[in-house]
């Protein structure tokens, strides 16, 4: 038998086999059965239906909220403080009368239980700590996740593509009858579809891009599902502006002091992306920042998942991970950051990382910025290709002192007029409006509101 266009191998049916097997493995395998030209057509088909019933939703959605006269209930979804890219729009929209913004913890099923857990008490407490209406979405007692419908929303706004990571009440497919809202996580700098023009981005509402670049790319992939992009700019802009320094977390505050963000992403095995460093460059940061102790001080901003990477890694596991997290904890010029993190990115001197979203992001502090890696720009959109360029670029330890002593401490930044550049035409949002009035405004405009 001819098995060219078929996808994986062929394997028997067995009723044995299935009774065991998820939904989703049952679907995979029987999918892997059938010609690849086949399945292709089938699965454009099947989007193309969805997303014509998903405009019909749309279409009924707004009619019902045209006639409406109380405040609109917009629900945003989270997981971590590390995705949450919506600070100024929750602000905005709680100052506006218009609105009433509610946000909803989302546990993150696919981690361990404990971290899990942790992680969803400490972002509960963040958000209340800043006056907002927070909820958690998990009950430990019975394990099971809030019926958003109970909530009544009339908006959700998510802060991940990611969804298969949480309960999949709040999957965009479920939610098909609300008006759906996203902005990408992390400033999309790759020109992978799924990055930035993805089934997800083309059944949302309203899709916010960050720059014009961004938007001409997802329509060039998606020319009919992407008409839902508007250009809003990216939120972190406004987070950085109003970020309280006061709360970055570094030690100390003097300014004979250097202060470095070390932020390793959590790819350390081979998955659809490996950007991370950390194996590498571990020990050799820990060294570095015994070294200068006296001039420098050093934030570790791993990744939320670089934790369970660890300890799921042969040669580390939760005891020598929680060790070395500890020891950035507890050092005497260093300190282990989890949650928000543009007032540290505010009060920082530069930063060290290997991460997908930071290479656009922290080019907002238009300071010193070093990508440790691999060439990046293969993988890159045009965004991305600039935003590379005006970073330092680096593989060794050696590379990492040089830059720490050459760049940070005695300020010889050669990239200054490049960053800048790329901070004017590319990062500044448009129509001289701050990025959540923006969003706000294409809202209102479309609800007529």
């Amino acid at each position: 038998m001819d098995t060219t266009n078929f996808v994986g191998r062929y394997v028997p049916l067995d009723n044995r086999i299935f009774l065991t097997m998820t939904r989703s493995e049952i679907v995979h395998k029987i999918e892997a059965l059938i010609p690849l030209n086949i399945l292709s057509l089938y699965r454009r088909k099947k989007y193309d239906v969805l997303w014509s019933l998903q405009q019909f939703a749309y279409r009924r959605a707004v009619r019902k909220l045209q006639k409406v006269n109380r405040p609109l209930k917009v629900v945003f979804l989270t997981m971590y403080p590390s995705v949450w890219k919506y600070d100024s729009v929750y602000q905005l929209m709680q100052r506006d009368m218009r609105f009433n913004p509610i946000i909803l913890v989302c546990p993150a099923l696919d981690c361990e239980k404990d971290f899990m857990l942790k992680n969803t008490y400490e972002t509960i407490k963040q958000f209340e700590n800043r006056g907002y209406n927070v909820i958690n979405a998990y009950d430990e007692k019975s394990g099971a996740c809030l019926n958003i419908q109970k909530l009544k929303p009339d908006i959700i706004m998510y802060s991940s593509l990611w969804t298969g990571h949480t309960d999949k009440k709040y999957d965009h497919i479920a939610l098909r009858k609300y008006l759906k809202c996203y902005v990408n996580y992390g400033f999309c700098n790759i020109g992978a579809e799924w990055g930035i023009a993805s089934t997800f981005h083309g059944l949302m509402w309203r899709y916010f891009s960050e720059c014009e670049l961004n938007r001409q790319l997802a329509i060039s992939l998606r020319p009919k599902e992407m008409q839902n992009m508007v250009v809003t700019g990216y939120p972190i802009y406004d987070e950085i502006m109003m970020a309280d320094e006061s709360s970055a977390g570094w030690k100390n505050n003097s300014s004979k002091y250097k202060k470095v963000i070390w932020a390793p992403h959590h790819t350390i095995s081979e998955q659809l992306v490996q950007f991370s460093t950390f194996l590498q460059n571990a020990d050799a940061f820990l060294r570095i920042a015994e070294k200068y102790k006296d001039t420098v001080q050093f934030a570790f901003k791993p990744h939320p998942q670089l934790l369970t990477a660890l300890y799921n890694h042969p040669d580390w596991g939760k005891e020598r991970t929680d060790a070395y997290y500890a020891q950035w904890e507890k050092g005497e010029n260093t300190v282990l950051v989890s949650g928000a993190y543009t007032a540290l990115f505010k009060t920082s001197d530069a930063m060290i990382h290997d991460c997908g979203s930071f290479i656009v992001e922290y080019l907002y502090t238009q300071k010193p910025v070093m990508y440790l890696g691999v060439n990046r720009e293969e993988q890159s959109n045009e965004v991305g290709k600039r935003a590379y360029a005006a970073h330092y670029h680096g593989i060794s330890a050696e590379d990492i002192e040089r830059f720490i002593t050459e760049v940070v401490i005695n300020e010889k930044d050669t990239m200054q007029s490049v960053r800048n550049e790329f901070y004017q035409n590319i990062l500044v949002p448009p129509n001289g409006k701050s990025v959540a009035e923006n969003i706000i405004d294409e809202i209102s405009k479309a609800l007529n509101i």
